[in-house]
């Protein structure tokens, strides 16, 4: 049995959970991180204005009744920026050392959190990430990269060192010590959704050393992606219905590419519009998808978090 002063020095750790209509899924995260080896102290838990019953469900389940989750629901749909910027704002309030933030369709392995805070104190590192993945008997990457597809794969990163892949980490779901917050801030609120986890892990990669932990792993959907094939050249481009959500993605893409030149070179960014170009060419409502890659670019070069009328 620990003693009340180890027991006082325990670090104390808040999963910050992001939801918005995905109610089965958020029961699945939530039952995860309640599953956790290494306890989590709060689960502090966003709704963004869901409209699918989610008070009403969490509640039926049992979940508004313990203590560890820390419910709050806001009164419009900030995005997943805006509710992680509450959310991490809310926990390092309240004083947590720890902060691991992540959406409602993740779903970490019951011993994910040990071995990110255990790696994290051996290591002295201060930001931490998971590593995502789509499904656990083939172990393939959640997030789309054509070199990088598989977990063994990063074992030939040329900064893999031990199960871990040095200054590497771009994940809104790396456990991150208050020290962070402290020195740099908080993420940026108003990219609505796509980007502000980039955002961050940039700066924070400025001032603190920060790795991924190919032992510490989260089940995550498969980022979608289409596939095209033009004149023979194969080529990946992220689309969803939702005309809004493809215009963030892609402002934020460009107002990324403005704010840090390391992020992206000049040759990608004109690659990636050629290939929205040919991709757009092939798609209904044209005119619609040219005006919101048009628009996309220009806020993003100035770095206006705007989106256009015809969108709204």
């Amino acid at each position: 049995m620990k003693n009340n002063s180890e027991a006082n020095n325990k670090e104390k750790i808040a999963a910050v959970v992001i939801t918005y209509n995905r109610k089965e899924l958020l029961k699945e995260c939530l039952d995860a991180l309640l599953s956790q080896t290494y306890p989590l102290d709060s689960i502090i838990l966003i709704d963004n204005a869901s409209t699918d019953g989610t008070p009403e469900f969490l509640k039926e389940n049992g979940y508004l009744e313990n203590p560890k989750i820390d419910y709050l629901r806001l009164s419009e749909n900030t995005g997943s920026s805006g509710g992680y910027y509450i959310g991490i704002k809310r926990a390092y309030e309240k004083g947590f050392d720890w902060i691991w933030p992540m959406d409602d369709d993740c779903k970490p392995l019951r011993e994910t959190l040990k071995v990110l805070l255990e790696t994290a104190q051996k290591e002295n590192l201060k930001y931490i990430s998971p590593v995502m993945i789509s499904d656990l008997e083939e172990k393939n990457l959640c997030f789309f990269d054509k070199k990088y597809k598989k977990i063994t794969d990063l074992t030939f990163h040329p900064n893999y060192k031990d199960n871990l892949v040095l200054n590497h980490g771009v994940s809104p779901f790396s456990l991150i010590h208050k020290e962070i917050i402290k020195n740099i801030g908080f993420l940026e609120k108003r990219y609505f959704i796509y980007g502000e986890e980039v955002d961050y892990f940039l700066r924070i990669k400025k001032r603190f050393p920060v790795a991924t932990s190919l032992k510490a792993i989260c089940l995550h959907p498969s980022c979608k992606v289409k596939k095209i094939n033009f004149l023979r050249i194969k080529f990946y481009v992220f689309w969803r219905e939702n005309l809004l959500f493809n215009f963030f993605y892609l402002r934020n893409f460009f107002i990324l590419f403005k704010k840090y030149p390391e992020y992206s070179s000049a040759r990608n960014v004109l690659k990636t519009i050629i290939k929205y170009l040919i991709f757009f060419s092939f798609k209904e409502r044209k005119i619609k998808n040219f005006k919101i890659l048009f628009f996309a670019i220009f806020y993003g070069i100035q770095e206006k978090f705007k989106v256009p009328t015809f969108l709204k």
